[in-house]
């Protein structure tokens, strides 16, 4: 075999430990971006102005 003797339940454990990693990751982000108001404005105004878009593209 090329990975050796990997089962089930090491591969759910290696997943679920990179996406509680991720998690931890995009907490502090957004604790950064709500923390700073212009960075919250550079990142809020975008994401306003996107579904403005999509919104009146669907009319």
């Amino acid at each position: 075999m090329l990975f050796g003797a990997t089962t089930l339940s090491t591969v759910l454990t290696d997943v679920g430990s990179v996406f509680t990693s991720f998690i931890g990751y995009v907490g502090s982000v957004c604790e950064t971006i709500v923390s700073n108001p212009l960075l919250l404005l550079g990142f809020c105004v975008p994401f306003v102005f996107a579904i403005i878009t999509l919104v009146k593209r669907m009319f």
